[in-house]
């Protein structure tokens, strides 16, 4: 549904408008054919992201080569964008890591909304995940594909907050076992206890806040305030 409207941005345009596109996606990809706009589609430039670009994940490789689409089109030099890359700087809740305790890396994903945001946060640190929080107000997600994706990594602790009762089922449908919790900082003390140095604790809940707070920057500030008591 989420990206059929979108592409009714594409049933609009005309022969005087652009439209960029990411060519590994069926349904661009027949959008782009489809559309009366020019179309142009992400240019190969992972090579010229890499290094330059100081926030994490592939996901945001991907959005960079859509940067380079533009920047070309409006022929605005690559070293220019370069440049311009190396002064992002990350969103505050986002992949934010918090900091180490007992060589433990809390990071804050509180941001994380949706299933597909947490499993590219996942994906991140798949080799040093060791927990993981998930849960808040059940907005009727599917919670397979973060299940599957996580049973892939295996020997995760899955903390699961109030509201999480789809992604429990999900969890036990892929044989994943998880603990129920009430609070943040019941999970962060858990996850403290248990987990070894050089692992990371991610708080990537996969659902939204409202149940417990009034939004994700309360509940990240939940989360900081409990790693900083660890302390």
């Amino acid at each position: 549904g989420y990206v059929n409207a979108k592409l009714n941005i594409t049933k609009s345009q005309t022969k005087e408008d652009i439209f960029f596109y990411h060519p590994n996606y069926e349904e661009l990809v027949n959008a782009a054919q489809n559309t009366k706009a020019y179309t142009e589609a992400f240019p190969e430039v992972k090579d010229l992201i890499r290094g330059h670009l100081p926030l994490l994940g592939e996901h945001n490789i991907e959005n960079a080569r859509a940067v380079f689409a533009v920047t070309r089109k409006l022929n605005i030099d690559d070293s220019d964008v370069q440049v311009a890359m190396e002064s992002f700087k990350p969103l505050a809740h986002r992949l934010e890591e918090i900091g180490e305790v007992n060589g433990i890396l809390f990071v804050n994903d509180s941001i994380s909304t949706t299933p597909e945001s947490a499993i590219a946060a996942v994906n991140v640190y798949a080799d040093r995940l060791g927990a993981i929080i998930l849960g808040g107000e059940d907005r009727g997600y599917k919670f397979d594909a973060l299940a599957d994706r996580l049973s892939e990594i295996g020997d995760v602790f899955v903390y699961i907050m109030p509201g999480g009762e789809r992604i429990c089922e999900s969890m036990t449908r892929h044989n994943i076992s998880y603990i129920p919790i009430s609070t943040i900082d019941e999970a962060v003390k858990l996850a403290a206890g248990a987990l070894s140095e050089g692992s990371v604790c991610l708080l990537s809940p996969a659902s939204p806040s409202y149940n417990q707070f009034k939004n994700f920057e309360e509940r990240g500030h939940a989360f900081r305030l409990a790693v900083q008591n660890l302390a």
